[in-house]
């Protein structure tokens, strides 16, 4: 039963960003896509599934790093109150931290998906999923049973079978010329890497340097919290800016 409200807790949280960026790329990318193929601007489409990954990256590398590094401040100040304690704050953090991972993989199957909808093949898609379905009840099985790690090994599996889902729909549709990564994109992941990477140490540095606060009452816990974001964030942006993965007003542009 723990091991439930753990992975119910941590999934809460992994859901929002996939939910924000996710829905929010695909719910745009769709109907575009499809009026560009429609038209037999497949060029056109390529470029605009080039720019929502680029966006969904943008976003996404350091939403993952955040859950995954700062997972105990975000789990014990939103969830650690009344019965729930601080060791069932840190169970709920490993949970996160294994469903976070599988965090960009959930985004580039939504990304993934809307290209096969807008080229009018829903099958492709469900076949994939079919196939990512056994893989997470397999890994399932063996984290839970033959391994140490419970409920830690359930989140950890389905976020390896969404990259096994990611990775067969990204075959699929290079294999059938629908995915063209293009030179804008190669220079801004090395990029993003590198942006992301220094934002996870700036995290964890000050996730380190908060957490007697973290340990504190309720004001203490949001103040370290709202530290670690806003610490995080200005990395991120600064970084990004410096490296330039996006130039200053794409980034404004894109923000809008």
């Amino acid at each position: 039963e723990g091991g439930i409200s753990f992975l119910y807790y941590a999934d809460r949280l992994n859901q929002l960003p996939l939910s924000v960026i996710g829905t929010a790329v695909s719910t745009a990318l769709l109907p575009l896509m499809s009026k560009q193929l429609r038209s037999n601007k497949k060029d056109v489409a390529l470029h605009s599934q080039n720019r929502a990954l680029e966006f969904s990256l943008l976003l996404v590398l350091p939403a993952t790093a955040a859950l995954m590094i700062a997972a105990v401040p975000f789990t014990r100040v939103l969830f650690e109150r009344g019965e729930f304690s601080t060791l069932e704050a840190i169970e709920t953090a490993k949970a996160l931290m294994g469903y976070a991972c599988g965090l960009p993989a959930y985004i580039l199957v939504k990304v993934f998906s809307t290209t096969f909808f807008a080229k009018q093949d829903t099958k492709t898609p469900v076949i994939i999923a079919g196939i990512s379905v056994l893989v997470d009840i397999v890994l399932s099985v063996y984290f839970v049973f033959y391994t140490p790690l419970n409920h830690i090994g359930i989140a950890l599996a389905t976020a390896l079978a969404s990259w096994v889902n990611a990775l067969l729909l990204g075959y699929m549709l290079h294999r059938q010329g629908f995915l063209a990564v293009d030179q804008k994109l190669k220079t801004f992941f090395p990029r993003i890497i590198l942006a992301t990477l220094v934002t996870a140490v700036i995290v964890y540095v000050t996730s380190d340097w908060t957490s007697p606060l973290i340990a504190g009452n309720f004001m203490e816990k949001i103040a370290a919290l709202a530290t670690i974001i806003i610490s995080g964030l200005f990395g991120f942006i600064l970084m990004v800016v410096l490296t330039r993965a996006v130039v200053l007003k794409e980034l404004w542009s894109k923000a809008l």
